[in-house]
């Protein structure tokens, strides 16, 4: 996802030691963590996940991502599950393409 500084975005809570790129990737970590929790629950379908799986393998295309999963070390307040398909899932298939 790109998006451009401009008037009309503002994000509305970020830390004092938090850029926006990086509350921006916390949101986002935070919306495929959902998602993930409800593949779990049966609550998306196949198609749907398929979907999902290819925005979070677009998210972290450039790296930013990745940078942000591990320089604020994240995962502990994702549940561990997410964090291990985020681990084996996502992010090898990015750094191995």
């Amino acid at each position: 996802m790109v998006m451009e500084n401009n008037d009309k975005m503002k994000i509305l809570s970020v830390p004092n030691n938090c850029t926006n790129d990086e509350a921006l990737g916390y949101h986002l970590l935070n919306t495929f963590a959902e998602v993930f929790e409800k593949r779990r629950n049966h609550e998306i379908d196949d198609h749907q996940w398929q979907s999902w799986k290819s925005w979070m393998n677009l998210s972290v295309q450039h790296k930013s991502m990745i940078k942000i999963w591990k320089d604020l070390e994240l995962q502990h307040y994702f549940d561990p599950v997410f964090t291990k398909f985020m681990n084996t899932e996502i992010l090898p298939f990015i750094v191995n393409t």
